[in-house]
């Protein structure tokens, strides 16, 4: 009967931990920002209330561009007119994977635009590149190809085994006057989370064994009466 009970301790403890999920932070939760900015908290972007703040440093800057996936290019934008900057992505909670879905990069007068100096808060984090178009990355620099516009590219951070971090954070360098780049989308994976209210069928297997072992209690009692 001991043995119900344990069962059923443990369905409540491990009811409690939820396994890690990929969120998607959409271009139109992306562009909600209040115009020019240097900093701006998106807030309630899964069921566990996490929330990321987007951070411009140095001469850097952002701001909401509206637009149509594809030929547009709507989400956060970022840069422009020889703005060069630091840009950070830190959440309230622990993750371990961000990926960043770059958008617009462009050149001008030969120079390109770059990404570079990719790191996080926690770790020896891993980086994975794939290029959708006019994009190159040498491991470091992540840039447009010269004299093409429009560059395209995934850009994923992931923590090494058993790691986690809260913060990103990328340089972007930019002369001749191009026109800045925008994040069009970005995923980014928690660890398990702890619920503190385990599931009504939890309490009721749980209940059943707490009552058998009483059961039992009292079943030894009796005999021990009798002898």
């Amino acid at each position: 009967m001991k043995s119900v009970f344990a069962a059923g301790l443990a369905l409540v403890l491990g009811a409690s931990v939820l396994p890690a999920q990929v969120v998607t932070i959409p271009y139109n939760t992306l562009n909600i920002m209040p115009g020019l900015t240097t900093s701006h908290t998106y807030t309630g972007l899964d069921a566990f209330g996490t929330s990321m703040t987007a951070n411009a440093t140095g001469t850097g800057i952002m701001r909401p561009l509206s637009g149509s996936p594809g030929f547009g290019f709507p989400g956060l934008w970022f840069g422009s007119n020889d703005l060069s900057g630091t840009y950070s992505f830190t959440f309230n909670a622990p993750i371990n994977y961000l990926r960043f879905y770059f958008t617009a990069q462009s050149t001008s007068n030969s120079y390109s635009e770059i990404f570079n100096n990719f790191s996080t808060n926690g770790g020896s984090p891993t980086l994975g590149y794939t290029n959708i178009q006019r994009t190159t990355w040498d491991g470091f620099n992540l840039r447009s190809d010269v004299n093409l516009d429009d560059g395209r590219s995934l850009l994923a951070v992931t923590a090494g085994a058993g790691q986690s971090f809260t913060t990103v954070s990328f340089d972007h360098v930019q002369f001749g006057n191009p026109a800045g780049s925008v994040i069009e989308e970005i995923q980014y994976q928690t660890g398990g989370r702890v619920s503190v209210v385990p599931e009504p069928s939890t309490y009721a297997l749980m209940g059943v064994g707490l009552l058998l072992v009483g059961a039992a209690a009292r079943r030894r009692q009796h005999i021990r009466s009798q002898a």
